[in-house]
């Protein structure tokens, strides 16, 4: 699992791209229209892509069920799952969330049980979404390199 896809993407869905980013992505976009389409993606008031299970399994609500499990998993394996100051995020199911804990854990067991349980089920899917509604570069090419580490 390339760890740099996995935190390069984890930080594309959870934050707005600043100017140390933009410049080591290379971005010839302004950061306003880098900004524009995070929140068109990501935030709303109705993102095209809401990066959470919940949402894209078809649950009544953002967290729920999903973050639930996520919650359940991490108590199972004493992990402790914090979402730092400043990044999108409502819900422990975010993809970015996910994408950070599965880095932290790299290769073994607990790997694999949060790659099958938690994101196999929905991010593969959810990543061609976004590669296919993303208007900006860093975000398709994220997104393809992303579901290809996945599957």
């Amino acid at each position: 699992m390339n760890a740099d896809v996995l935190l390069l993407t984890s930080r594309l869905v959870s934050t707005e791209i600043d100017a140390p980013l933009r410049e080591a992505l290379g971005c010839p976009e302004p950061l306003e229209e880098l900004s524009a389409e995070f929140c068109r993606l990501f935030v709303g008031p109705r993102p095209v892509c809401p990066p959470y299970a919940s949402v894209q399994r078809g649950e009544p609500m953002v967290g729920g069920r999903a973050e639930r499990r996520l919650k359940d998993f991490a108590a199972r394996h004493g992990l402790d799952v914090v979402v730092p100051p400043g990044f999108a995020v409502l819900a422990l199911d975010h993809l970015g969330v996910e994408l950070a804990l599965l880095h932290h854990l790299g290769d073994g067991p607990v790997a694999a049980e949060l790659l099958d349980d938690h994101l196999r089920p929905w991010a593969p899917g959810y990543l061609r979404l976004l590669e296919e509604s993303a208007r900006l570069e860093p975000y398709v090419s994220a997104a393809r390199w992303c579901r290809e580490e996945l599957t």
